[in-house]
């Protein structure tokens, strides 16, 4: 006996997931009719995509530099280190590895105390990368200028002058890097 063939049928379509263009008329034909007039058809066919403009990007990134400058004014201008924790802060370091000195221990804290200048530069700027460093270098010879000119409690240091420059040399390198992983890597 034969046995009756089952034949299955072709899937439907699936409905589509992408919602209703904002460009377009929201089926209103007047203005449907407009746009196409106008040659917009294209541009009310293209996917929405709820991406972060360059304006505010630029804005949430000069917003965080400024927040880092009056961080970074208060700690390097401040006329006691001791008063805002600096000197425990080093003892602290101190205490969890021994083998450091302090010296060591604040020519580190100076480095990354500018990763974050030039991460800022590097982001805000990309096509000025090439002035980080003298950006950076100019900013630590002034603020070493004025420590060394109006305060009594702190002095110029070249190693600071060193490692601050070092430090927003190593933000843009990050940045660099990261930027270069990510074209590599991109997120599915």
């Amino acid at each position: 006996m034969d046995e009756p063939e089952y034949v299955v049928p072709p899937r439907p379509p699936l409905p589509s997931a992408s919602p209703p263009s904002p460009i377009r008329g929201n089926g209103d034909p007047r203005l449907d009719a407009a746009m196409s007039e106008l040659g917009l058809d294209a541009m009310a066919d293209a996917e929405v995509i709820d991406a972060p403009t360059p304006v505010s990007r630029w804005h949430r990134l000069s917003t965080w530099l400024i927040i880092y400058a009056v961080a970074v004014a208060i700690i390097v201008f401040w006329p006691h280190p001791a008063q805002i924790g600096i000197i425990g802060l080093i003892d602290v370091i101190k205490k969890v590895i021994p083998g450091l000195t302090g010296q060591r221990i604040e020519f580190g804290l100076n480095i990354l105390l500018f990763v974050p200048l030039g991460v800022g530069m590097a982001l805000l700027m990309p096509k000025l990368r090439y002035l980080v460093m003298p950006v950076a270098l100019l900013v630590t010879l002034t603020i070493e200028s004025v420590q060394g000119l109006f305060y009594t409690t702190r002095g110029p240091s070249i190693d600071d002058i060193i490692a601050n420059t070092a430090g927003a040399c190593l933000g843009l390198v990050g940045v660099v890097v990261w930027e270069r992983w990510r074209e590599r890597h991109p997120l599915e």
